[in-house]
């Protein structure tokens, strides 16, 4: 009956609203969409452009890689350079691919704006794109800068109980 059972993230439609309003707010109008071949990477883009048409904002193309193999993220920078002309990239897919993917992106000079849900906001992200990341944006499930009186208090006794800043998997 389901008595016990709480969801602690939003829904990947709520995401995708976010991420589009976001996108329109930054006049993103033509933009790439590169997501991992998974219920997360195909709700979270399907979710994005449904918003995305709401928004007037343009889906150029749609390409997905297969996480069981290694993903050939050179042709695909290839050819989203080459043939496409787009004002942001986002990205829904998990680690290391997405990580490997922005830094190779930026190796190749696709220098996109990049968004994505909220493992854009992971440390192991971070770590994987390195410098890349930079100017990364990804949607976050918690505001950890937030005043509410709640948030503080639970960053404070966070910070106290183990000696570093929370993220946003902390909360």
């Amino acid at each position: 009956d389901f008595t016990y059972v709480f969801r602690t993230a939003p829904a990947l439609s709520l995401m995708g609203q976010h991420l589009a309003a976001y996108a329109e707010k930054h006049r993103y109008k033509n933009i790439l969409i590169f997501y991992e071949r998974n219920e997360y990477g195909r709700n979270l883009s399907n979710a994005f452009e449904h918003f995305a048409e709401r928004h007037h904002i343009h889906v150029v193309e749609r390409l997905s890689y297969d996480k069981a193999a290694p993903p050939d993220f050179e042709n695909v920078i290839t050819k989203f350079k080459k043939f496409y002309f787009a004002d942001a990239i986002l990205i829904a897919g998990n680690h290391p691919h997405i990580g490997e993917f922005v830094m190779q992106s930026r190796e190749m000079g696709l220098e996109l704006p990049v968004i994505g849900g909220p493992e854009l906001l992971s440390q192991s992200f971070l770590d994987s794109a390195g410098k890349a990341s930079e100017g990364v944006t990804g949607c976050s499930i918690v505001d950890l800068d937030s005043t509410r009186k709640e948030m503080r208090s639970f960053v404070v006794a966070y910070k106290k109980r183990y000696d570093k800043e929370p993220d946003i998997w902390a909360s």
